[in-house]
């Protein structure tokens, strides 16, 4: 009994300390909030946690406040920056993607990142990290926003130079303030659409070609012992410049 109580233990460690998700394959890829994170996970090797609610936040001017999401949806997801929170912690969530087969891709999402009084808003931003597998790949930052905006915010991100692997994973960190209060840093995400297309289609293939301007008279043909395909007027022509 006490073997397997460890084991059960070592299991859930391994669930909430950044043990990789299956990635997503299929397209478009949404996550509303509504009623929970979806396929995004809380990072385990962060300083706290991302919060899903239908309430809204309880810190005044910071958040969205009200239980609306994004685009009057239901549901959103948030950083509670009130104590014991402190300087420059990071809260994370990630989702891993297989764009191996992807010649185009994007993300599009709804943020949210106020602070009214200057306590904040800290820092938003989405970290990717690009490879074929969970570790030898590289880091990229292509979005951060560190200026507080009233309202929910749109933004879409081009991911085409993260297409054609097998391991793309896209973090959202929300990090508090590098000093001074951070109550006001309660930033939050709504809405996340993960598009990508190509791939799949077959190559065209040509069967006879001909250099029409080096031919000055006599019948048109094109045949080689890689191309017995034949093109021919059974006739003279001329070609015109």
């Amino acid at each position: 009994m006490k073997t397997l109580k460890y084991f059960f233990a070592l299991l859930i460690l391994l669930l909430i300390s950044g043990h990789p998700f299956a990635q997503i394959t299929s397209f478009p890829h949404s996550t509303t909030f509504a009623s929970g994170f979806g396929d995004w996970n809380q990072s385990g090797t962060d300083d706290f946690d991302w919060t899903q609610t239908t309430s809204g936040t309880p810190s005044s001017g910071t958040g969205p406040q009200s239980s609306n999401g994004a685009n009057s949806t239901t549901g959103y997801v948030f950083t509670e920056t009130s104590s014991p929170i402190s300087t420059n912690e990071t809260a994370r969530i990630y989702c891993t993607f297989d764009l191996s087969g992807k010649t185009s891709a994007s993300v599009t999402f709804y943020y949210h990142i106020y602070a009214n009084s200057g306590y904040g808003p800290g820092t938003l931003r989405l970290k990717i990290y690009k490879g074929n597998a969970a570790s030898g790949g590289t880091m990229y930052y292509p979005w951060t926003v560190t200026t507080s905006h009233s309202g929910w915010q749109q933004a879409t991100i081009d991911l085409d130079s993260y297409t054609g692997y097998s391991y793309v994973q896209l973090a959202f960190e929300s990090i508090t303030a590098a000093s001074g209060d951070v109550w006001q840093c309660d930033n939050s995400l709504d809405e996340i659409v993960v598009t990508a297309t190509g791939g799949g289609g077959g190559s065209l293939i040509t069967l006879a070609s001909q250099d029409f301007s080096g031919v000055s008279s006599g019948a048109i043909t094109t045949v080689t012992s890689n191309n017995p395909y034949q093109v021919d007027n059974s006739t003279s022509c001329s070609s015109l410049d």
